[in-house]
């Protein structure tokens, strides 16, 4: 095909309307180069997977700033192909996905973006995934945002939506607020959690009516602790940077350090804790953050990492918390380290004396941030023992049927749907698929549609070698799936095509979605290299 017919097929594959940039956006081909500009206030996602997809190749810029990208010595006789291009604004409330078709056939002209909802608002009064429209409400009402970033896979976030979103006196405290609801699974939200440095969810963040941070907690917290934030936040509505400028009083030196800490601040953070005596409590969790956060962007830092969850474990040595950090150094000590076993035994120790004595467990967890496990502190327990005997390579089944007892002891069924999936869990570590089986069919009785259990359910069908009531499963799981979950029961469901002696769908599964673009996300980094892997061998 001649180049003159390819410039004539360069359109926009979905209605340009739709797109908030719509107008920013302006593209244009010369001789074999693909060239987008955008005007002022906009620019490319630099953190998104801009880029050309012809068939199994992607292309990635040969040019690109903020507001140009460019693509040269592309091939003249393209038929068929997709651009994709992520573009926000730049107080970055918003970051759209532009997908202009090249080529006559347009094979990837019409993607399909499927979404949790079509709502605006949901039962609790959130706006859904439009951070946009909840920052332009603030800044006309002069209201402070609260914004809950979580996930339906999250089993805290589940507790949260079920136990405290659902409370009136959490909705009476929060009335005065514009309240916005971020699904991190939605590829248009990675933008907005990567702003405000989002790592985990639930993350539960409060901000002036500019968009600035006051503070942010994290995990599943009860009503009394949410209180306290709130009243918090009445007497000291400040943004962090805001705070930064005051005098440093022992009660402002107290309240900064913490939103430090909960922001992830950890240097400035520790810096103000060291002033003061005793420590806060947040002090060695600062500590231990600050240390993996080093190792993280410099490996020649682990030797720092271990000595500082060791003067960790030593602070507080029968907490609760100093199980985690056993955990922790586990799982950074070389592999073939003799003090893993050490660190394992008194876990197990330590683990069976707490589970024993409800005065020492009460004390142990007295310091601790047990968030999503409050009021099932045994489970909690025992689940971390469990994940260390795991990292150790000791008998972690057994400890994972010890979980399996203490949720059992807990009453943890499908009524108690956010423990529940902990639960579950355990008991597909534990190789206890029947059990795991009839829990997750109790969980569909009232959400049979969920696309996160089903994917669940269809991983435990397989585990029992029932492979096509797996394949119809993990079919109707990828139905009821959007944006990053719908890569997560890819994997699974291939698998089990294979079982079935069905290859070829599972060629073509796998294809199909090593073709989407957004594949290409570092979020889907290890499930991408799962499925070339998993390709290779068909």
């Amino acid at each position: 095909m001649k180049l003159l017919i390819f410039v004539s097929f360069i359109q926009i594959a979905w209605a340009a309307p739709e797109l908030r940039s719509a107008k920013a956006l302006k593209t244009s081909f010369q001789a074999n180069s693909f060239s987008a500009n955008l005007n002022p206030g906009f620019h490319f996602n630099d953190k998104a997977p801009n880029g050309i997809q012809l068939q199994e190749k992607f292309i990635k810029p040969n040019t690109f700033l903020p507001r140009t990208i460019k693509f040269e010595n592309l091939q003249k006789d393209i038929t068929s192909g997709m651009a994709y291009l992520y573009v926000c604004d730049d107080k970055v409330t918003f970051c759209d996905m532009h997908s202009i078709s090249l080529g006559s056939k347009g094979i990837f002209s019409k993607p399909k973006i499927k979404t949790q909802s079509n709502r605006k608002i949901n039962l609790h009064g959130f706006i859904l995934d439009d951070f946009d429209t909840a920052l332009k409400n603030a800044k006309n009402e002069n209201k402070i945002i609260l914004a809950n970033f979580g996930a339906r896979w999250c089993p805290a976030c589940v507790r949260l939506e079920n136990e405290i979103l659902t409370d009136k006196k959490f909705k009476n405290l929060t009335k005065s607020y514009v309240k916005i609801k971020v699904d991190i699974d939605q590829f248009s939200s990675f933008v907005i959690k990567d702003k405000y440095n989002v790592k985990g969810v639930p993350t539960i963040l409060f901000l002036t009516p500019a968009g600035k941070e006051i503070t942010r907690f994290y995990d599943f917290q009860p009503m009394s602790f949410i209180n306290e934030v709130i009243n918090e936040i009445k007497n000291y509505p400040e943004a962090i940077e805001e705070l930064e400028t005051k005098e440093l009083t022992p009660e402002i030196k107290i309240r900064l350090a913490k939103r430090y800490f909960f922001s992830d601040q950890h240097s400035k953070a520790i810096a103000l804790m060291e002033t003061m005596n005793p420590f806060p409590r947040e002090y060695w969790f600062a500590k231990v953050a600050e240390a993996e956060s080093l190792y993280k962007k410099d490996p020649s830092n682990k030797k720092y990492q271990i000595q500082t969850l060791i003067k960790a474990i030593e602070s507080n040595p029968e907490s609760s918390q100093s199980l985690v950090w056993r955990m922790n150094l586990v799982s950074v000590l070389d592999k073939n380290s003799k003090e893993i076993k050490i660190r394992a035994q008194e876990s197990e120790i330590l683990t069976q004396k707490l589970l024993n004595d409800e005065t020492a467990l009460k004390s142990a967890i007295s310091t601790d941030f047990i968030g999503e496990y409050t009021d099932l502190e045994g489970f909690y327990i025992a689940m971390i023992n469990a994940e260390t005997s795991e990292l150790a390579d000791l008998n972690s089944k057994k400890s994972w049927e010890n979980v399996i007892t203490q949720g059992e002891k807990y009453k943890i069924n499908a009524h108690t749907p956010g423990a529940s999936l902990r639960l579950l869990t355990a008991m597909i570590k534990a190789e206890n698929f029947e059990k795991a089986l009839n829990l997750v069919n109790g969980l569909l009785q009232t959400k049979n549609q969920d696309g996160d259990l089903l994917r669940r359910k269809m991983r435990i069908l397989f585990e029992l070698k029932k492979y096509e009531e797996a394949i119809q499963t993990g079919e109707n799981a990828l139905k009821n799936s959007y944006g990053i979950n719908e890569f997560f029961v890819v994997e699974t469901l291939a698998k089990a095509y294979v079982s079935s002696n069905k290859k070829d769908h599972a060629k073509k599964l796998i294809s199909r979605y090593l073709n989407r673009n957004e594949i290409n996300f570092s979020d889907l980094k290890t499930i991408k290299g799962k499925l070339e892997n998993l390709s290779q061998t068909l």
